[in-house]
């Protein structure tokens, strides 16, 4: 439910971008069309006419926008998160608190700010982890029959790692602004499959993520 949310989005903002670039577009030839013109009275001049067909509405801005709007915060490693690790520290001494430490009820802090299961035990998916190993120390490739006998390493493991490393060659050099080229298509292929939209690469940005 949650890609098929995250793909529909998508479409929606490659949507919006193009009438956008539309609407940009006969924006700048008006103002082209003004330059050029001579100029004309301004009591004589004609209304102008609206570049959106919808009604004109009232642009936001910081004076009439939602004051909780302005005052919010990214609370994600806000004061909550920093007091956490203050108690972590704290605990992690095992000694009698100083003045004006007092004891704290509690024996084990667990961060629910983020999303986090691995820090409540949930397994890591091995499949990626596996494949992080591989591309990292390529040399382990040189011995496939250890990796699937003796560590338990999976033929697709191995296929997806020399693929990866065929693309973008090192993983301690830096890619495209974009990201790897080759991991974009697959991104755009994997989106055309499961949605059945068509999906340029072109359009696709890869990040480590949105606090990074």
């Amino acid at each position: 439910m949650a890609s098929n949310h995250a793909s529909s989005i998508l479409v929606r903002t490659e949507i919006l971008s193009l009438k956008l670039q539309r609407h940009c577009a006969l924006l700048q030839s008006l103002i082209h069309r003004s330059k050029t013109s001579p100029s004309i009275p301004r009591d004589s001049r004609p209304t102008p006419r609206a570049i959106s067909s919808t009604s004109t509405m009232r642009s936001l801005n910081l004076d009439n926008i939602n004051p909780h709007i302005r005052e919010a915060q990214y609370g994600v490693r806000g004061e909550l998160a920093q007091r956490s690790e203050k108690y972590r520290a704290q605990l992690k001494k095992g000694l009698p608190p100083t003045p004006p430490e007092e004891s704290l009820p509690f024996d084990q802090v667990i961060s629910a700010n983020i999303g986090n299961p691995q820090q409540l035990d949930q397994k890591p998916i091995t499949f990626f982890r596996q494949v992080l190993s591989l591309i990292e120390y390529p040399a382990l490739l040189e011995s496939e029959d250890v990796l699937k006998k003796s560590l338990g390493y999976k033929q697709d493991v191995i296929d997806r790692a020399r693929w990866l490393l065929n693309e973008v060659k090192s993983v301690g050099a830096y890619s495209a602004s974009q990201g790897a080229p080759g991991i974009r298509e697959s991104v755009a292929r994997y989106i055309e499959n499961r949605d059945g939209y068509p999906s340029d690469a072109a359009n696709i940005f890869l990040s480590a993520g949105a606090s990074s």
